[in-house]
């Protein structure tokens, strides 16, 4: 049986590579993930994310303009 998986499937964040890559402060990040938004695992003092976890929760932050414009007409 041969599993395959892609380097980015593997790949672990630090809060504060999280937080430049998204223009945010660390604690923010680590809002995210203490209010349960955002999972991540801890070892000692760090938490890491998953790279397929960040994507989840960007795809699900995802904002569709024609929507927001229905709900403010609404």
């Amino acid at each position: 049986m041969s599993v395959e998986t892609s380097a980015s499937t593997n790949q672990f964040r630090k809060v504060t590579e999280i937080a430049n890559y998204l223009g945010l402060a660390p604690q923010t990040v680590r809002t995210l993930i203490s209010e349960g938004s955002l999972p991540a695992l801890r070892i000692g003092r760090i938490f890491l994310v998953k790279q397929t976890a960040l994507d989840d929760y960007l795809r699900g932050a995802a904002v569709n303009p024609q929507s927001q414009a229905q709900a403010k007409a609404a």
